[in-house]
């Protein structure tokens, strides 16, 4: 995997909000694009108190309601990246903040969220969705662990609802330290739940191909790979080159079930690159 590691250090804290959202669009002198008469704030400025919160990079970050009171919330993931310091992988933490609808954000209390257990090493996809049918959001984070040699993946994660409250549920995915770069949530068997389409395109140490997460309606999920080209020599096989790091289910064809939908990097064929879309 190609290296990002520049420019990391200075991401950590550039979760940024827009002040002043009028004005017309142009270029600063360092030719980062920004809105004229703007103003840009990190999350450890005025708008979000987080003392010592200083994970060595921030990833995929998402906002969704969380709590339901009308206003977006944002999580944010920590990860660990190989350089300077760092030589091994080691899990940085989260946060999950309820924002007031006016731009401000406090730390959720772990008594709500468990943001001890929201340790990461390399969050690539997070999926804010019902999972278990209480009619609240719930989380999945889908990780591709230490981004260089020999790769050993990471176990994805899963936080459900209960009650006002937030649990750590990830005891109810399969046990894996697979190597996920993307994941996507839809009815994929049509009983009424929400599942999930895991996507590992690229191999990692484990070499485990992307499969699907089988919901049983509680937020309980299964392995499968019945529904998709999933086994060797299939277009979802890593070692055929069809390497991908992104991934969506949507009705492409109208019977009413999710179709599969995956990207392809540039180490791809371009034969396999026109067999990016599973009906």
């Amino acid at each position: 995997m190609a290296s990002h590691a520049a420019g990391l250090a200075a991401h950590r804290d550039a979760i940024l909000r827009r002040a002043d959202k009028a004005g017309t669009r142009r270029h600063t002198t360092a030719g980062e694009p920004r809105m004229a008469n703007s103003q840009y704030f990190s999350l450890l400025n005025h708008y979000v108190a987080l003392p010592g919160y200083r994970p060595q990079a921030v990833f995929s970050p998402v906002t969704a309601d969380l709590n339901r009171d009308g206003h977006q919330d944002l999580l944010v993931f920590g990860a660990s990246y190989p350089w300077g310091a760092y030589t091994q992988p080691t899990p940085q933490a989260g946060a999950v903040l309820f924002g007031d609808g006016r731009g401000g954000f406090v730390a959720a209390p772990e008594s709500t969220f468990p943001t001890a257990s929201l340790l990461t090493v390399h969050p690539r996809k997070i999926v804010v969705e019902d999972f278990n049918g209480d009619g609240r959001p719930d989380v999945f984070v889908a990780s591709h662990g230490w981004d260089t040699h020999p790769f050993p993946g990471e176990q994805n994660r899963l936080y459900l609802s209960q009650g006002e409250t937030w649990v750590d549920a990830t005891a109810r995915l399969p046990v894996l330290q697979d190597f996920t770069h993307t994941a996507a949530a839809g009815d994929i068997d049509g009983d009424g739940d929400v599942d999930l389409f895991v996507g590992n395109g690229y191999a990692g140490q484990n070499h485990i191909l992307s499969y699907l997460l089988v919901n049983d309606g509680t937020g309980h999920f299964a392995v499968d790979r019945g529904a998709i080209p999933a086994t060797s020599g299939s277009v979802l096989d890593f070692d055929t080159a069809h390497h991908f790091p992104g991934a969506t289910l949507a009705d492409l064809d109208g019977d009413r079930l999710p179709d599969l939908i995956v990207t392809a990097d540039a180490s791809a064929s371009y034969d396999t690159l026109r067999e990016s879309v599973v009906l």
